[in-house]
């Protein structure tokens, strides 16, 4: 993620995208929110169905306005159940509202990571990971604009920001330089740059990126604590995800039962097993996993439908 010094400069502005999703998958359910937020009105031509329009509203509004833009990222999460970017932009909005209280995440502060509303956003951010391990994160930099000083010049700060600029081949260089510098520290820094690789088309290159994390977590198994969407079921779950991309069936199986083994209650590798059988005319186990996954994930709208 983007650093920056504690200084007490203005930190540079950068533009976030709404980049397009880049790999479609349909994973477990919506978290809501307890109270639903008023519909936020378009302009009367435009289409009230239409997600996009509710999202690019959203992040509008996000500097300025960040109750708002969760308005308009929870519409557009209910009006399309299965894309991952409404979630990400939820949780971005989320800490958008309390500086403060976002420092205290990022520090790891336990009297911040125990509250309901913060678990709940977490949650918020893990399903975006299970929709779309990819999932475009450039509006995280707004988290880290508001933030005194400046960003930093180390590679891994650079890459991000180009990144979220949408210079996808600078972002990749760069995420590529800090990787090289420490790769033990910037292991999950492998992961953004793979998710930039799939935007760029480079889908051997993201796959040598998360096969080379995954090793590295193996190697640090039982000693690093990790958060859920930094677990090994989710790095396996996306290898499946990329290998199934190349048309590689048997390997992105193979993937999708290794992350059933780190955690048999991973529904989405359930759907992903599914979606397999159906495309080799196997309707009996493509039907036995998504009543696996739905059995996992009863309130799942999505996997319901798909079973039908």
């Amino acid at each position: 993620m983007p650093a920056t010094d504690a200084l007490s400069t203005p930190p540079r502005r950068s533009r976030a995208l709404a980049a397009a999703l880049i790999v479609s998958c349909l994973a477990p359910g919506t978290v809501w929110s307890q109270v639903e937020p008023r519909r936020p009105a378009l302009k009367s031509i435009a289409d009230t169905n239409d997600w996009n329009l509710y999202f690019d509203l959203g992040v509008e509004k996000l500097r300025r306005n960040p109750l708002d833009a969760a308005a308009s990222f929870y519409w557009a999460s209910r009006l399309a159940p299965d894309r991952a970017e409404p979630l990400y932009a939820r949780w971005v909005a989320f800490w958008m509202r309390d500086q403060r209280r976002w420092i205290g995440y990022l520090r790891d502060e336990k009297e911040v990571l125990r509250l309901p509303e913060v678990i709940q956003a977490d949650s918020l951010r893990y399903r975006a990971y299970l929709r779309n391990p990819f999932v475009h994160q450039g509006l995280t930099v707004l988290l880290f604009e508001q933030l005194p000083g400046r960003f930093r010049t180390d590679p891994a700060t650079q890459g991000w920001i180009a990144y979220a600029e949408g210079d996808l081949m600078t972002a990749a260089a760069r995420l590529g330089e800090a990787i090289a510098s420490d790769s033990v520290r910037n292991r999950w820094v492998r992961q953004m740059r793979a998710g930039t690789l799939v935007a760029l088309g480079q889908i051997d290159g993201a796959l040598a990126e998360m096969q080379a994390l995954l090793r590295q977590l193996r190697q640090e198994e039982d000693t690093v604590l990790v958060r859920s969407y930094e677990s090994k079921d989710l790095v396996l779950y996306a290898i499946g995800l990329l290998y199934a991309g190349r048309g590689r069936t048997a390997q992105a199986r193979d993937a999708y039962r290794q992350a059933l083994a780190e955690n048999l209650a991973f529904a989405p590798a359930h759907r992903s097993l599914a979606r397999l059988a159906t495309q080799r005319s196997d309707p009996a186990t493509a039907v036995s996993e998504l009543a696996q996954a739905v059995e996992l994930e009863v309130d799942d709208p999505v996997l319901r439908y798909a079973c039908e």
